[in-house]
């Protein structure tokens, strides 16, 4: 699973981008509520799948902190992120 960002600009740039590709590298915490993500950044799913990420406005790490009642699975954990960045006023879907 990864995520799209529907608009952002490329770091220290005027540059805007649309449909940015996100993967998610996430560490479950051992208190069961925590979760440490690094979101990298790519054009287009092509280039992930070719290695060349690109610097973005987006967060590149995202702390979520889940409640007593939520699980540390990756659906969970995908929707706390989207969540976040929607806090940041970042517009992020799951694909």
């Amino acid at each position: 699973m990864a995520l799209t960002v529907n608009t952002t600009k490329i770091q220290n740039t005027d540059i805007e981008v649309s449909n940015v590709y996100v993967r998610i590298q996430s560490l479950c915490l051992s208190d069961g509520k925590k979760v440490a993500n690094q979101l990298t950044s790519y054009l287009s799913k092509e280039d992930f799948l070719a290695n060349k990420p690109v610097v973005t406005e987006i967060p590149t790490n995202v702390m979520v902190v889940l409640s007593e009642t939520e699980n540390q699975d990756i659906d969970t954990i995908h929707n706390a992120i989207v969540g976040k960045l929607s806090e940041l006023g970042v517009v992020a879907s799951i694909v």
